[in-house]
């Protein structure tokens, strides 16, 4: 006898990573009060705060180059031109 296995999708954010619980493409904190993405700047601002609680001892420097590299990855973000 096999016991019946749920298969569950983990679906991310397309612009953060962060998972989405099938909400769409987007997180909540990726999108504006309209479901609309949110500019690269500000989402960009969002992800080096995150990082800054997450990693306090990083300086600023270090914190905007490793939002930079991680934001490269991220299917939205990918090829994007430098601001």
């Amino acid at each position: 006898m096999t016991a019946k296995q749920e298969t569950t999708i983990e679906m991310h954010c397309e612009s953060c990573g962060m998972v989405t619980n099938d909400q769409g493409e987007y997180c909540q904190y990726c999108v504006d009060e309209n479901g609309q993405l949110r500019p690269y700047e500000e989402v960009f601002a969002k992800m080096e705060r995150w990082l800054a609680r997450v990693e306090p001892t990083l300086s600023h420097e270090q914190i905007a180059q490793k939002t930079k590299n991680y934001m490269a990855t991220m299917p939205e973000w990918r090829g994007r031109d430098e601001t």
